[in-house]
């Protein structure tokens, strides 16, 4: 099998005070065939700068920046994939972290697994306030499943991530490009939901391979996007319910399960 390469995506908003270490995480990389797509969505502060400082510090490293007007996540997902240059796409949120190995435990995920166009791990939380350390401990303990024992063939893993709900962390990712030849690409439609509608839209036609390492780190803190605009992620997870009751893929059964966490939702969205 010829060399793997990998284009790394990391899309900013006001980011200063993580993305660094972020981008430090990348450079620890044991595997070093990458490179480094960043796209600065309007920020306010002074993360241009920063990125700036890094890219000019680290000649070495291949790494292309854009820096646009605010446009939203999606928009700057789609074009970070319109610049990259390889077959794999990794994401990696601008506040995560890596583990050292991560790239290269999945290339080898990757060699031994050609049918799966989409790879993802547990993750470690970082400032969680809840017992659980891992993505997987929560899913083990509150909802009594690990995704790793998970059917992720195709459409079976569409079922499971329509009635389990997103499993899949974001900056644990790598993904084939050309599912995004087959598929569409990230939604502009939804703000919060866009990485979990595309998950959804490619588990309809591609494997997926669930690895139980703990390969990123997800950071939980206080000015994150998804607990500032928490109603608007609640409208918007509601409206993703309401479609599923649509879908030719999902049975009466599964389509029960999803209404009993619609109904839990909209109580909820009404309470607060």
């Amino acid at each position: 099998m010829s060399q793997i390469y990998i284009s790394i995506i990391i899309c900013c908003y006001n980011s200063e005070e993580f993305v660094i270490e972020t981008l430090e995480s990348i450079k620890k990389q044991t595997y070093n065939k990458y490179e480094i797509i960043i796209i600065n969505d309007g920020s306010q502060d002074g993360t241009d700068k920063l990125i700036n400082e890094f890219i000019k510090k680290n000649i070495d490293l291949k790494i292309k920046y854009v820096s646009q007007k605010n446009k939203g996540l999606s928009n700057s997902r789609n074009l970070a994939v319109s610049l990259s240059s390889y077959d794999y796409i990794a994401l990696l949120d601008h506040d995560d972290l890596w583990i050292d190995s991560k790239l290269e435990k999945q290339v080898n995920h990757i060699r031994n697994n050609f049918d799966c166009d989409l790879f993802f791990s547990d993750f470690f939380y970082l400032n969680a306030s809840h017992k659980e350390k891992t993505r997987f401990e929560i899913a083990n303990k509150k909802d009594f499943y690990n995704p790793v024992n998970l059917k992720l063939k195709k459409i079976n893993c569409y079922i499971e991530l329509a009635t389990k709900g997103c499993f899949i962390g974001t900056s644990s990712v790598i993904f084939k490009k050309n599912v995004l030849i087959k598929n569409q690409l990230f939604d502009p439609n939804y703000k919060f939901l866009t990485d979990y509608l595309f998950f959804l839209e490619v588990a309809k036609i591609s494997n997926f391979y669930c690895s139980n390492e703990i390969l990123s780190y997800w950071r939980a803190h206080s000015s994150q996007a998804t607990l500032k605009m928490s109603k608007i992620h609640s409208h918007e997870l509601s409206n993703l319910y309401f479609s599923f009751y649509f879908s030719n893929l999902l049975s009466f059964i599964d389509k029960m399960k999803i209404f009993k966490k619609h109904c839990k939702l909209l109580i909820k969205i009404l309470v607060f």
